[in-house]
């Protein structure tokens, strides 16, 4: 029997940054190889994002609500899965 894989990984969209100076973040779920990008609604500067943690950091508010808000759609998503 073939061992199931399950991966979640959060992105900023670079390539879209908006006029607020703000870029959008997207997700991406791979389940047995098989990718689905989404958007996840919510949008961070550009300067705060973590590309290898896949999260914000820092220790304002902004960054404390935005982990919170990605750290529950990927528990959502696990959940389901």
């Amino acid at each position: 029997m073939r061992k199931s894989t399950f991966n979640i990984l959060f992105y900023g969209k670079r390539s879209a940054v908006k006029a607020n100076g703000k870029m959008p973040i997207m997700g991406r779920i791979t389940v047995n190889g098989q990718a689905v990008q989404f958007g996840a609604k919510v949008e961070v500067t550009p300067e705060i994002w973590d590309t290898k943690a896949g999260k914000a950091v820092g220790r304002t508010q902004e960054v404390i609500e935005l982990n919170a808000i990605l750290d529950s759609i990927k528990a959502t998503m696990t959940k389901i899965y």
